[in-house]
């Protein structure tokens, strides 16, 4: 598992900041801001053991929140788990957790899908108090990545072909609004720490971000829905 930032690009950032539309914008501002890091009681749970966890050093623990939020948005059950193991292997590089680190896996994956059922997930994003744009900027782009991870193993995890056969096809509306998300989130997760960000674009973003996590976990939950239909 590789996460790589690309070169400070101006013009990329202005992409990334124009493909926040006026209706995401609209909702952003009636978000509330997540609190700071320190107070982010997820975070201060598990930030604690990590380190004890046998996580790979490219699966830190922004990219596993990433990456727990995409595997719940895209319809893994907290409480299957073969399916459970099969994510953590695919975050870890096919290297087995510790039973710390299967412990912390698993208060996470609880925690973060009660949070995203009722929008209102908490980033591990340190305010700009607490640490400079470089660091959060890092920190953003590791749950953007870890996002598109998560969302993008359904084959390997959950195999629900009905979901990869709507994100493929271009003639769906949910289809195309998924992968106009997707792609967002990919641009976000490849912005280079270096790049100058207001913090007034820098709250943007983020918040364009959650919103991008809450949009597809909707659209795959709509999904999941006609298809259980069609087989009633």
């Amino acid at each position: 598992m590789t996460h790589n930032h690309h070169a400070p690009n101006d013009d990329a950032i202005e992409a990334t900041l124009a493909a926040v539309t006026v209706e995401e914008t609209a909702n952003i501002s009636q978000t509330t801001p997540a609190p700071a890091l320190k107070q982010n009681k997820l975070f201060a749970d598990v930030s604690p053991k990590y380190q004890q966890g046998g996580f790979e050093k490219e699966a830190n623990i922004q990219t596993t929140q990433g990456f727990i939020l995409g595997i719940l948005a895209q319809g893994l059950d907290i409480n299957n788990n073969q399916a459970i193991n099969k994510a953590t292997l695919l975050l870890n590089e096919d290297n087995p957790l510790s039973g710390t680190g299967l412990a912390l896996f698993t208060t996470m994956l609880v925690a973060l899908e009660a949070q995203l059922r009722d929008r209102q997930v908490e980033l591990f994003i340190p305010n700009a108090k607490e640490a400079p744009t470089k660091e959060r900027l890092q920190s953003l782009g590791d749950i953007a990545y870890g996002f598109t991870l998560g969302v993008f193993a359904n084959g390997d995890i959950i195999n629900n072909a009905e979901l990869v056969k709507e994100f493929n096809d271009p003639k769906t509306p949910r289809g195309r609004e998924l992968r106009e998300i997707m792609s967002l989130l990919s641009d976000i997760s490849t912005l280079d720490p270096d790049s100058e960000f207001s913090e007034n674009d820098f709250n943007t973003v983020v918040m364009a971000t959650l919103e991008g996590i809450y949009d597809a976990y909707d659209i795959y939950r709509a999904v999941g829905a006609c298809h259980i239909q069609k087989l009633a």
